[in-house]
């Protein structure tokens, strides 16, 4: 399967498991993660990070994508295990 084949060029969303699942999310995931583990961050950054991956958790769920990866990082790991029941 090709990206293409599951969201064309000139549509943004995709319906997954019945969840719209929108292009970009796991990228957008991922750098919210690397933001999110940074030291230098203040609080009201590090929240505001937390809602956006908050807020991707249903799409990721939907694509399985916590069936085939798990997050390297211990910290990351608990916190999502812990609010979102992620392994």
């Amino acid at each position: 399967m090709q990206p293409s084949d599951l969201l064309p060029d000139n549509q943004n969303f995709a319906q997954i498991n019945g969840v719209n699942v929108r292009k970009g999310t796991i990228g957008a995931f991922m750098l919210n993660c690397n933001n999110w583990l940074d030291p230098t961050m203040s609080q009201y950054q590090r929240a505001e990070l937390e809602q956006e991956i908050r807020d991707s958790i249903p799409a990721l769920k939907a694509l399985g994508i916590f069936d085939f990866f798990q997050l390297k990082d211990l910290k990351l790991q608990q916190w999502l295990y812990n609010e979102f029941h992620i392994q």
